[in-house]
């Protein structure tokens, strides 16, 4: 039995909440699920449940909802993401006769469908994306206070 086994799990996830806020001591993190990989500026905020994963660069003073994923991507400062949103997550494969992935996981290796790491998304400072939007990776905004995104929008 593993060592990590015996300790119960509300203790591994304090125990990572605390690591989570030593590595990032000038930022509020609500989530056990923010990679130590992740490029994390002054103040920023991450909600409860969301995932940021490697690699990802989140700039100064801007928040994350909760619940959010963010797989791939470059964010500026000062902005604001909502709840429920995917930025830079991987896609659905829709060039097949079927989007279920029961037949073309029997059909095609699924290294063939899916990339080590989605494209990049790019979002520029001061940006605002509502909640539940969902970004494709490669997608940019540029910079600029008034730039929105919402639902349906990317």
């Amino acid at each position: 039995m593993k060592i990590k086994q015996l300790i119960p799990k509300f203790l591994r996830e304090e125990i990572r909440m605390r690591r989570l806020r030593n590595r990032f001591p000038h930022c509020m993190i609500d989530s056990i699920n923010v990679s130590f990989d992740a490029i994390l500026e002054a103040r920023v905020n991450i909600g409860q449940n969301s995932v940021v994963e490697a690699g990802v660069k989140v700039g100064r003073y801007s928040y994350v909802g909760s619940c959010t994923h963010i797989i791939s991507a470059e964010i500026g400062a000062f902005c604001s993401i909502g709840n429920f949103c995917s930025i830079g997550t991987w896609e659905h494969p829709l060039c097949f006769l079927t989007t279920s992935p029961r037949i073309f996981r029997e059909i095609i290796d699924e290294a063939h469908l899916y990339h080590d790491k989605p494209k990049p998304v790019t979002i520029g400072n001061d940006v605002w994306i509502g909640n539940g939007s969902y970004i494709r990776g490669g997608k940019s905004w540029k910079w600029g206070g008034n730039w929105s995104v919402h639902r349906g929008d990317a």
